[in-house]
């Protein structure tokens, strides 16, 4: 699903979110890092200023669902703004799908480097963590990413 937003009122309304530690994201992170996540897509990020709690259905549209810990990710912040915007999803099996508007970019060395290197591999929970509903991952798929 492409955005409904002209790109004037996203980037308008996205100059108004501040970039980080907003109350919200700070309750995610802690329950999140409560919970044992730490980075899971492909590469072990050992800043944790470049990791953020990632939700899979958006946030504003499903509020029954925003402490769910089978709703969230935790991405760097790079696979975090691209899982939004539906550049990267997860198939059923947790394997990372890149979009062909994504691939539109290539050869750009840092969209290789940041997620063609890690296309079809899954992303693991640590132990205990309860894996991301699958039909969580579906709806993202259906609904934002951009195949």
């Amino acid at each position: 699903m492409r955005d409904r937003l002209s790109k004037e009122r996203r980037s308008w309304n996205m100059s108004r979110i501040r970039g980080k530690d907003t109350t919200p994201e700070k309750r995610v992170r802690s329950l999140m890092h409560r919970l044992g996540y730490r980075l899971r897509l492909h590469a072990r990020i050992g800043v944790r200023e470049l990791l953020v709690a990632s939700h899979i259905l958006p946030w504003g549209k499903f509020p029954a669902e925003r402490l769910n810990p089978q709703n969230g990710l935790c991405l760097s912040r790079l696979h975090d703004a691209a899982f939004d915007c539906g550049l990267i999803a997860f198939d059923d099996d947790n394997r990372l799908l890149v979009s062909q508007e994504l691939r539109r970019h290539l050869p750009q060395l840092a969209i290789q480097q940041n997620f063609l290197a890690y296309e079809g591999r899954p992303f693991t929970p640590p132990a205990g963590v309860p894996e991301p509903k699958p039909d969580f991952l579906r709806h993202h798929r259906e609904n934002i990413f951009q195949t």
